[in-house]
């Protein structure tokens, strides 16, 4: 599970909000008119975030030590045991961790970047909106970039 998740964190995150969606709208953060183009790229952003969103809800599971249950040397220990000890794990984990804080930061970061889409009209210089975007996506991408990139034990 960790090996899909971290392909997907680096798909979303670095290749496409940080490397391309956020160089784009940095421009009209400068002060650009949004143009037709533009509100098509803007759009992008409606096409990516269930799958922004689902990322952020799978993150809790993907770095749980729960799941090294399943693996060796852990996979030989009895059902009975497992039972009892997946959950405790799991639950210790979130608590360390925080990790369900930080989801629903990330959440809230996502609401955010739709209610600032909102905003946008084409045709018009908009470098306050343009900022605002542009921070949102810039701050849901730090958040993702400092999640643990293994599970977290």
């Amino acid at each position: 599970m960790i090996d899909q998740w971290l392909r997907q964190r680096a798909n979303l995150n670095h290749r496409w909000l940080q490397n391309e969606y956020s160089t784009f709208l940095h421009r009209i953060a400068s002060g650009e008119a949004v143009t037709e183009e533009w509100a098509k790229r803007l759009e992008e952003w409606k096409e990516k975030r269930d799958e922004l969103e689902a990322f952020v809800n799978e993150t809790e599971l993907a770095l749980s030590p729960r799941q090294l249950l399943d693996v060796p040397p852990l996979l030989g220990l009895p059902e009975q045991h497992k039972e009892w000890l997946g959950p405790l794990t799991h639950e210790y984990y979130c608590f360390r961790t925080g990790i369900r804080n930080n989801m629903a930061q990330m959440k809230a970061k996502i609401c955010e970047v739709d209610r600032i889409l909102e905003t946008f009209q084409i045709g018009v210089s908009q470098p306050d909106a343009g900022r605002e975007m542009f921070q949102a996506c810039f701050g849901l991408s730090e958040m993702i970039s400092a999640l643990p990139k293994e599970i977290q034990v």
